[in-house]
C-alpha cells in the first residue's frame, strides 16, 4: 500500500467531485471536541482545511477511532467518532447525529443525511475485497425508502480490479443503474479510505479512516 497515492487519489477525487467511562461517555467527549471543527459556519471548510485542522494531539486525546467523510453532492464536510460496534458493523457519529456504519469498512447503513442507505448486504463484498483479486465477482443488496417509506430494495452485481497502487476498484450494476466504489487499505487489509455510492439521490461519499 502506497500512501503518497493514496492521498494524491484523494485530492483528485475532492477536485472532481479513557479508564472507568461508559462507551457513550467517551464518544460525547470526542463529539464535543470535535464539535468546533464539524459544525457548519458561514464559510464552509474544505476538506483539505477541516483535515489539517485534526492533528496527532488531538487524536491522542479523543483517544477513539475517527473518520473525516465528505458528501460529494452536497460538498460538506464532516468529522465523526466511533459511536458504537456491533459485531463487524462499527457505527461513526458526528455532533450532528448523522451516523454512518461499516462493515469492515464498507459501508451498511447510513442516518441523517435524507434519502438513506437504510440497511445493505455487503457479505460477499467484503470477501471479495478481501480476497482482492481480478475477476472476483459479488453481490450487494441496499434498502431504501420510498416517498410512502414502503421499503425499496436494489440488487447490485459486482465486479473487482486491484491496481498496482495498492486500490481496489469495485464496479457495479443493476439495470440502468452503474457506480463505481474505490477502496485503500493497508498492507494489514486494514481500511484506510474509500469513496463508496451511497445511492442515487446522495451520490458518492469519501472516507477517511483518521484512527484505527
Amino acid at each position: 500500500m502506497k500512501y503518497n497515492a493514496m492521498t494524491v487519489g484523494l485530492t483528485a477525487l475532492l477536485v472532481l467531485g479513557g479508564c472507568g467511562q461508559t462507551e457513550d461517555t467517551v464518544s460525547g467527549i470526542a463529539l464535543s471536541r470535535l464539535q468546533a471543527i464539524g459544525k457548519p459556519a458561514p464559510v464552509r471548510l474544505s476538506y483539505e482545511a477541516t483535515r489539517a485542522q485534526v492533528t496527532p494531539e488531538l487524536l491522542e486525546q479523543i483517544g477513539i477511532p475517527v473518520i473525516i467523510a465528505h458528501l460529494e453532492s452536497l460538498g460538506g464536510t464532516t468529522l465523526m467518532a466511533e459511536r458504537a460496534r456491533n459485531g463487524a458493523v462499527t457505527t461513526f457519529m458526528s455532533d450532528q447525529r448523522i451516523s454512518i456504519s461499516f462493515n469492515q469498512g464498507v459501508i451498511v447503513a447510513t442516518r441523517g443525511l435524507g434519502n438513506d442507505l437504510m440497511s445493505a448486504n455487503v457479505t460477499e463484498v467484503v470477501a471479495s475485497l478481501d480476497d482482492a483479486r481480478s475477476g472476483t465477482a459479488a453481490t450487494r443488496i441496499h434498502t431504501y425508502l420510498d416517498g410512502e417509506n414502503q421499503t425499496q430494495t436494489r440488487q447490485f452485481n459486482c465486479s473487482y480490479n486491484p491496481d498496482p497502487e495498492g486500490k481496489i476498484i469495485e464496479a457495479c450494476r443493476d439495470g440502468d443503474v452503474t457506480f463505481e466504489n474505490q477502496y485503500w487499505r493497508d498492507q494489514a487489509g486494514v481500511p484506510v479510505a474509500s469513496r463508496q455510492w451511497i445511492g442515487p439521490q446522495l451520490g458518492y461519499l469519501i472516507v477517511e479512516h483518521l484512527q484505527n
